[in-house]
């Protein structure tokens, strides 16, 4: 995710024994790290490991500096120039490990060098575990290439946060496994989306493919931003439409060839254990260590139907637009956050040059018509009910998408963004909560030069002004109806809105504390988490972990005992320092127990919050 390397002074490789470690004076100037790793359950030491220093706490570049443990678990890397440093360790078996982290998907601990030698330092690994299963039809014969995804699943407020996806194929005999994984609770998927591509278009990219002609650039650049995927070699021709199933891989296996009439039959995505919604999804625990077998598939193919018509913008027919089926009842962001709703479609296709389009593959079912992703400004959200009959002579209006106006103001010592700063970076993006068919642009707004704006289209949905910044011009609100929709959703519906209130500032903004250690409790082991006070109203509002929060912080203490949180919005919130050890993913019940012993505090952004936190029990 994040690439980073450390200036090329330092690209060094170390590879250094026990005695040669022991012989070994650093350079004047430059300081070392030593230590151990040890198995987070057993506590027993881990030789062969390599521990490599990272740039930061969390740095997951190539790391040049590095050094492989010895029969005791021990290592040392010198010549460390001083600064912030971070250290994971990697070892075939395990998960890795990363200093600082005292439970699986706990946070990391910046090491800090100076020209004093930093001893004792503890890397805990946890075994990795692996899940494996096999899919197969109604018969019991192996569905060979489908296409299985992985992505881990935290609690989040009322709802879950899942991870990034990691996609297999089941073999030869419909087995699939992944491996490597962190303990935790994951969810898996075997993913199919009929999709199906008008044959003009499909002729008409591949050529423009082939030839390369200012006509042909253009055409390809609008069938891009229609947010479907047009293939090349298209696996099958059904009437006037190309038909292929796709998986997180790309293409998947289908049931059986289409029959002389065009039918088709289809799988259907599908959840464990076995369900064909993601809101009734499973989690799949695994501990340290464990393999998990018999996470199994049974699919059965359903008979499927048509679902065609036209789709008309003010200009007439809207030509290659994008559009995707979904189930009704897809994930709101209160109880699904950060689901990547657009993997879960259940068919895709895209419009001619008429704007005519159909669907293919549809199992009997109440669907949602939408955009998709990335399909430009227009939106179309309409209710399809498909029975026991093709659906024919659709007629799908075209909505304009809605904008926000409103006024950036700057208030700071410091001279104002210049208009070519906010040209190349932009300022204040409204994100979706739930991502949805299409959003806005990289950048955020660009001001004019008395500080209005207007927002680039949306379409309807849940919405928050991410806290973006640039240098030392921070968000400090944004405010529309006496709310501020930087830390609140705001919803969009059918109209324009006006009056969006956004101020930047320069001003100091920190809560910084300290904790009670007592004489038997190590600075390493204390989490700080900062959450509001109305955490019952946080977790209805669904506010996901994929925008950056200016509500909730969690920090770790120095080797002083302090901590501190930038950023945090004006408001009350509730702080509490606790063993790293004991934390959890910030669910309901977690919060519920955290708030009978927090400490209150009012903060108000630009000030220096200061507040003294004994260490609380949360079990």
């Amino acid at each position: 995710m994040f690439r980073n390397t450390l200036a090329s002074g330092l690209v060094l490789a170390l590879t250094l024994s026990v005695a040669a470690i022991a012989e070994h004076t650093p350079p004047q100037g430059l300081g070392s790290v030593s230590g151990r790793v040890v198995d987070a359950i057993s506590g027993q030491p881990i030789d062969g490991v390599r521990v490599f220093v990272t740039r930061g706490s969390r740095d997951l570049g190539p790391p040049p500096i590095s050094a492989v443990t010895s029969a005791g678990g021990a290592f040392t890397i010198d010549s460390l120039p001083r600064g912030a440093y971070g250290l994971r360790a990697e070892l075939a078996g395990y998960a890795d490990g990363w200093y600082g982290v005292l439970r699986p998907g706990g946070s990391s601990v910046p090491l800090l060098i100076s020209t004093e030698p930093v001893r004792d330092v503890v890397v805990k690994m946890w075994k990795a575990a692996t899940i494996r299963g096999s899919i197969t039809d109604e018969s019991g014969r192996p569905i060979v290439g489908a296409s299985v995804e992985l992505r881990s699943r935290r609690l989040r407020g009322s709802g879950t946060l899942l991870g990034i996806p990691a996609p297999t194929l089941t073999d030869g005999h419909g087995a699939y496994e992944f491996a490597r994984l962190s303990p935790g609770d994951y969810m898996i998927s075997v993913l199919f989306t009929p999709t199906s591509i008008p044959v003009p278009v499909f002729t008409a990219y591949r050529d423009a493919l082939s030839r390369r002609t200012e006509t042909g650039q253009a055409l390809i650049q609008r069938l891009s931003g229609s947010g479907i995927s047009i293939p090349v070699r298209p696996p099958a021709i059904i009437g006037q439409h190309t038909y292929e199933v796709v998986g997180a891989n790309g293409p998947a296996p289908v049931p059986a060839a289409p029959s002389a009439d065009g039918r088709i039959a289809v799988f259907q995505t599908t959840f464990y254990p076995n369900v064909q919604h993601v809101a009734n999804a499973e989690s799949v625990h695994v501990d340290a260590g464990e393999v998990k077998r018999g996470i199994d598939f049974r699919l059965a193919a359903r008979p499927t139907f048509r679902v065609s018509g036209t789709v008309t913008g003010s200009d007439g027919p809207s030509a290659h637009y994008g559009l995707r089926l979904v189930t009704p009842d897809e994930p709101a962001a209160e109880t699904t956050e950060n689901i990547q709703v657009t993997t879960f479609e259940v068919a895709q296709t895209i419009t001619d040059a008429r704007g005519a389009f159909t669907f293919l593959g549809v199992p009997a079912g109440r669907y949602l018509l939408k955009t998709a992703p990335g399909g430009g400004s227009p939106w179309v959200r309409v209710a399809v009910d498909v029975g026991k009959a093709d659906l024919a002579d659709l007629a799908i209006e075209l909505h304009q998408g809605i904008r926000v106006h409103g006024r950036i103001t700057f208030e700071g010592t410091d001279a104002p963004p210049s208009p070519d700063e906010l040209r190349r970076t932009g300022l204040a993006r409204l994100a979706p909560l739930v991502p949805a068919g299409f959003g806005p642009g990289s950048l955020g707004v660009q001001p004019r030069e008395d500080g209005t704006f207007v927002t680039e289209p949306h379409e309807p949905g849940l919405y928050m002004v991410l806290p973006t910044g640039l240098g030392r011009w921070q968000l400090e609100s944004a405010m529309l109806a006496g709310r501020d929709i930087s830390t609140v959703p705001l919803e969009l519906t059918d109209r324009d809105l006006s009056g969006l209130a956004i101020t930047y500032s320069t001003r100091q903004n920190i809560v910084r504390g300290t904790v009670d250690l007592g004489p038997s409790v190590m600075a390493l082991d204390i989490e700080v988490i900062a959450f509001p006070v109305d955490y019952q109203a946080w977790m209805r509002q669904g506010l996901p972990s994929h925008l950056p929060s200016r509500t909730t912080r969690t920090a770790r203490l120095d080797s002083r005992g302090s901590f501190v949180m930038t950023g945090l919005a004006t408001g009350e919130y509730l702080l509490a320092a606790y063993k790293a050890q004991d934390g959890e993913p910030l669910g309901a019940g977690f919060l519920q127990r955290i708030a009978q012993v927090a400490t209150r505090v009012s903060h108000k952004y630009g000030g220096a919050t200061a507040v003294a936190l004994p260490v609380v029990d949360i079990r």
